[in-house]
């Protein structure tokens, strides 16, 4: 799963390097929004301290979001973005005594960011240039119940840094194409377990450290209508270790996730 960083900035110069049209287009509207709906394909896996796999979860996630777009006039291009997602995804994972376990899992959150961008006029309708920013990212999962094991919920935190580069090409005077490869960086990450249907606390909460993962999307806008396609991961250390009474320890292995998808919808 994991991807070469290198490879996707390659994937985002080829998508990006075309000749920008020689006609003249009218001066863009500095504040710019977009509403679209998402679907993405997710997948989740685990790993021991061996680094084999404890489990994996895979299937579809659907959503809806939205965008603001500001150019301030001054060199710097604002974006907000706010996204909701929900989905039902097939679980393959086994007990701890190493029975195997199929069942199903819901995912259901939400993910926000704000990025400050400073395009580079590279020619005729094409910029270019790095941005940066911040963003968060809120999750239920909540293992569903199975003949051989009770389900149980985690509720995930995690606040990340962007760092990345954006370009972007007009085509014609209604059709722009843009492309953005970035990594985020978590520095903060929390799992809160509810293990209320096992008769046990719906409280315990450990931190593992999350580390460097890629990001890329490349999209066009034509007209009123938007489409691009993405691409994410989220990595996870293996967190500390919290305890419950005097016997019972659990703590979150080693995790990743990739997502790739479309996002499709109308701008303003």
């Amino acid at each position: 799963m994991k991807k070469s960083f290198s490879r996707l900035m390659i994937c985002l110069t080829a998508a990006i390097s075309f000749p920008a049209a020689a006609q003249s287009a009218p001066a863009p509207n500095p504040l710019r929004g977009s509403l679209y709906g998402l679907a993405e394909q997710f997948e989740w896996k685990e790993f021991d301290d061996d680094g084999g796999r404890i489990l994996k979860e895979s299937g579809p996630l659907f959503g809806i979001g939205g965008r603001v777009d500001f150019d301030t006039g001054k060199g710097v291009h604002v974006e907000g973005l706010a996204e909701g997602f929900f989905g039902r995804v097939d679980y393959d994972g086994a007990t701890q005594s190493g029975v195997p376990v199929s069942s199903r899992t819901k995912y259901a959150g939400a993910t926000a960011e704000a990025t400050l961008a400073l395009p580079l006029k590279m020619g005729p309708g094409l910029s270019a240039g790095p941005f940066g920013g911040a963003g968060g990212r809120l999750w239920r999962r909540d293992l569903e119940d199975s003949g051989a094991s009770y389900g149980y919920v985690e509720n995930w935190t995690t606040l990340y840094g962007i760092a990345g580069f954006r370009a972007a090409g007009r085509m014609g005077s209604n059709a722009e194409l843009y492309g953005k490869a970035a990594v985020k960086l978590p520095f903060y990450n929390r799992v809160n377990y509810d293990f209320s249907r096992l008769n046990g606390p719906d409280d315990v909460e450990v931190e593992p450290d999350g580390k460097a993962s890629p990001f890329l999307e490349v999209g066009i806008t034509v007209g009123d209508f938007l489409l691009a396609g993405f691409y994410e991961e989220m990595h996870f250390e293996k967190s500390n270790q919290a305890e419950i009474g005097n016997s019972i320890i659990v703590w979150q292995p080693e995790s990743e996730a990739a997502m790739f998808g479309v996002r499709a919808g109308v701008t303003f």
